[in-house]
């Protein structure tokens, strides 16, 4: 993404830039040899080992963060000399040399080099200040520098440099090799070596300034040297841009750096620097590369469409970034590994993304505080290798692929993040990644909001996951490290949650209004505590394959299809839950699962409360509630139910046992059965109660064509307090008959014991025997019924 590049000319009166008065004496010129072919080479082979060794990677190695706050850089100004009045003003059409005069003029003296193309070499070891008046051509064509500055207090204004190819290129097109100098207004171009080369403590001021190279960066700076770009043009070439090495300090204000076929600017050895509101457009290759291990400091630029990544960091480099822009780069917008670290700040990512548009591998460290990922492509954040990303109030948006990855013993925290409409999973955790996040929203992902498969450890807290095209949150071969706290996973197209294979805690979480089951549970062992399974299409809770789940002090509430079902030899501990009006069942217990109630309340069931189903199919009811339900239990194929200290309680039927079924109750109530029978035993169906009270029902109490065997019992005020018929069974001893309407016990056929009872108050019969029926009913106690034994 190229810019329309720009062109700043400053006033006359800009030569005062950082203008300070000192006096300088005047050095005599140091002799310069010319580097021999030989010397060149080993400058080149010793370059090539820096270059070498900064890219070593030492796995025992970390950078450390940069501090939070930006470190402004306190570089040396230029300082202006205490000038004399000479000036010198040659005429335009003059026969001169620049070099001649520079050779013969005094320290502070002012020239003026009319306009014209001048080829020469200038060597200036004295203060001076060299002005343009016009357009000023400097050729330099030998394989010496143009312009080499070796004097404090040096300044041009106006010139245009260049530097031709020669048989043994020069170092640079100017060659700042000691003391001061300030470049106002200047071009500055190169075939073969660099524009400008600041080097051995130097200290470079330039403003206003075009650089132009073909083949080599545009500016070189070593050897401790110090140097500011403010308002400078630095345009493309075939190498890197900018190269900092060797212990300098660099700051760029308000530069376009475009165009270059390798980097924008190339950070190296322990040098460091700073942009501000610079922009770094169209490079081959990254915008920003370091490898050194000093910061480097990024404020308020931006870095457009270059062919690998925005920004580039490895061996040890720091990066401290804030309020810049990343944008429409082929590969990551931040590339951080080899034990490189980064902290970033209010900054945006746009168009990137491939592998990631943040991407942290080989024991990077990324620290974010409020920065922005959108519109990338493949990922938006990925955590490899031992790395460490922490992200604060940050935003992941309309990323065309994954938002988040942690893999590979990293560890990802995310707190206060918005990750929102991602083409597939919004944050996945795998192959013994680590995951903390919290206070934060993933939304509308093309997949699932939450992936977690053999993570190392993983903690979730109030995060809320919301409208996913796959299930909210799936956990998949997770035994230990994770829990999940105060989280939410809402109108999700299948699950809330999805656990296979795990160990998991949850907490405080809601699994609602999703499409399918609030929580599906496969082959894992599962705690949920004050978590809420309410409003989902199909379930509130579904455990499958062997699953152990306890879930305590929880609601399971107005799911569509079913509260709670227990499938293939499953088993769920209900404590002091709520299981209420769920369309068709309450709980579902079948194929050899197992369910226990302790403490909990199942009302308002239009259809089942609780179903128990088939061979081995097992309930446990302790000191639980069913109330207000059509038919609070209903066991069938061999389901089997125990309850103890229970409460039925206005139920339309609260128990009914078909197809050999089986029933055991102690301590246990079952009152006001607003129709039908309150408790009904189908043939084949074998039931118990011991220290019962069957009450207040409003037609039948219990009605029996199975076996029945009740002890010390209390039967009282029903519509008919027992009705025994078909091939029904058992015995009926110790229990108390009271104030039954139409009589205590209707024995139509059957063979039943019903001995040592109390039977008391009924209106019509104690006990009515038909004829078809065998019963003993020796040793009763009758009192205050119409007629104590009615046989026909």
């Amino acid at each position: 993404m190229s810019a329309k590049q720009r062109r700043r000319s400053k006033s006359e009166d800009s030569e005062s830039y950082a203008y300070e008065e000192e006096s300088s004496d005047s050095t005599p010129p140091p002799s310069i040899e010319k580097p021999t072919k030989k010397q060149n080479a080993k400058d080149k082979e010793t370059k090539s080992q820096e270059k070498t060794e900064n890219k070593r990677y030492d796995p025992s190695q970390r950078q450390t963060l940069p501090p939070s706050d930006i470190i402004q850089f306190d570089l040396p100004q230029f300082k202006y000399p205490k000038l004399n009045d000479v000036i010198i003003s040659p005429r335009e059409g003059q026969k001169f040399v620049i070099s001649k005069l520079i050779e013969d003029a005094k320290p502070g003296t002012t020239i003026n080099i009319p306009s014209g193309t001048y080829s020469d070499v200038l060597y200036i070891n004295k203060p001076l200040k060299i002005l343009a008046n016009g357009n000023v051509k400097l050729i330099g064509t030998s394989d010496k520098p143009a312009i080499t500055v070796a004097a404090d207090g040096v300044s041009f204004r106006g010139f245009e440099i260049t530097q031709r190819k020669t048989e043994e290129d020069a170092e640079a097109a100017m060659l700042i090799k000691s003391g001061s100098v300030l470049l106002l207004d200047c071009s500055i171009k190169s075939d073969t070596c660099p524009s400008i080369c600041v080097s051995k403590d130097s200290v470079a001021n330039v403003n206003g300034c075009r650089f132009i190279s073909k083949s080599a960066p545009n500016v070189l700076t070593l050897d401790n040297s110090c140097c500011t770009f403010e308002l400078c043009n630095f345009q493309g070439s075939t190498a890197n841009g900018l190269v900092f090495r060797d212990n300098s300090q660099t700051k760029l204000t308000r530069c376009t750096i475009q165009g270059f076929t390798k980097s924008g600017i190339l950070s190296c050895g322990h040098s460091s620097f700073i942009s501000e509101k610079c922009r770094i457009t169209a490079c081959s290759q990254n915008g920003v590369e370091s490898c050194s291990d000093k910061t480097i400091t990024l404020i308020d630029s931006s870095i457009e469409g270059c062919g690998m990544n925005g920004i580039s960091l490895y061996g040890l480099a720091s990066l401290r970034i804030t309020g810049c822009t990343i944008e429409g780069c082929t590969l990551a917008g931040l590339e951080a590994r080899e034990g490189s670290a980064a902290r970033l700040s209010e900054n945006v990512f746009s168009h990137c993304g491939n592998p990631s548009t943040l991407f942290a591998f080989e024991q990077a460290t990324i620290d974010s505080h409020a920065d922005k990922i959108v519109s990338t492509d493949i990922l938006g954040i990925c955590c490899a290798d031992n790395s460490s990303v922490m992200m604060r109030s940050a935003v992941l948006q309309d990323i065309h692929g994954r938002g988040v990855l942690v893999s590979d013993n990293a560890t990802l925290t995310l707190n206060d993040t918005r990750i929102e409409r991602t083409d597939k999973t919004g944050v996945t955790v795998c192959h013994g990644g680590s995951l903390v996040l919290a206070d934060s929203y993933v939304l509308n992902s093309c997949e699932l909001g939450i992936l977690v498969n053999d993570c190392h450890s993983a903690q979730l807290v109030n995060t809320h996951v919301d409208g996913s095209a796959l299930s909210g949150l799936e956990i998949n071969g997770v035994q230990t490290g994770f829990s999940i706290d105060q989280c939410n996973f809402t109108r999700c197209r299948q699950c809330g949650i999805v656990i296979i294979d795990s160990s998991v805690e949850l907490s405080l979480c809601n699994a609602m209004s999703n499409r399918y089951s609030g929580f599906e549970v496969r082959s894992s062992k599962v705690s949920l505590k004050r978590c809420r399974a309410d409003k989902n299409a199909s379930g509130g809770i579904c455990a499958r394959g062997g699953s152990a789940m306890t879930v305590d002090t929880c609601s399971v509430m107005e799911n569509g299809q079913v509260g709670a079902s227990l499938e293939n030899k499953s088993n769920i501990t209900f404590k002091s839950t709520t299981i209420e009006n769920n369309k068709h069942l309450g709980i579902a217990v079948e194929l050899e699962s197992f369910v226990t109630l302790k403490s909990c309340l199942v009302t308002k069931h239009s259809c089942v409360a609780m179903q128990v189903e088939g061979k081995d199919s097992r309930a446990f009811v302790d000191r639980t509630k069913f109330v207000s339900n059509d038919v609070a239990v209903l066991a069938v194929m061999n389901g089997r139910v125990a309850a103890k200290g229970a409460t039925f309680d206005s139920n339309n039927m609260h128990i009914e046992l078909r197809d050999k079924a089986k029933m055991k109750a102690s301590g246990s109530e079952f009152i006001s059965a607003a129709e039908k029978a309150g408790i009904n035993i189908c043939s084949n169906c074998v039931a118990t109660f011991d220290d019962c009270t069957v009450s207040k029902n409003k037609n039948v109490g219990i009605a029996c064509e199975g076996e029945i065997q009740m002890t010390m019992c209390r039967v009282n005020d029903n519509g008919l307090g027992a009705f025994l018929y078909g091939k029904s069974s058992g015995s009926i001893t110790q229990t108390k008959f009271a104030n039954n309407k139409k009589c205590a016990v209707y024995l139509q056929q059957g063979k039943v014991k019903i001995t040592k009872n109390i039977i008391e108050g009924h209106e019509l019969y104690g006990i009515k025997i038909e004829e078809k029926a065998d019963a003993d009913v020796d040793g009763n106690e009758f009192k205050r019924n119409s007629q104590d034994i009615n046989r026909e």
